[in-house]
């Protein structure tokens, strides 16, 4: 697996955030609430949510929010876009 760049870190709004960290990979319900917020006016957020995507398999993609959306909502995002991709090629 190729590591994609993270130059664009720098620039997310997270980044103010260093001392709680844990808001983004954590299990309780508030933080995720509050990580979304955060994420909500994030300059850089399509490619925070993009690392996540290329790092499918890894921790990064098992666990948290990036570019807003968990764990969940980005296999949910893949499985329609994998099952639309079949869907046109078997057209």
């Amino acid at each position: 697996m190729t590591v994609p760049a993270t130059d664009w870190m720098d620039d997310a709004a997270c980044a103010g955030h260093r001392r709680a960290p844990t808001l983004w990979v954590s299990p309780r319900a508030s933080d995720r609430a509050q990580a979304r917020r955060i994420c909500a006016g994030c300059p850089v957020r399509e490619e925070c949510l993009q690392y996540a995507l290329d790092c499918e398999g890894s921790i990064a993609w098992a666990w948290g929010i990036y570019g807003g959306l968990d764990e969940y909502e980005r296999w949910d995002g893949i499985r329609r876009s994998r099952a639309g991709w079949r869907a046109r090629r078997t057209a």
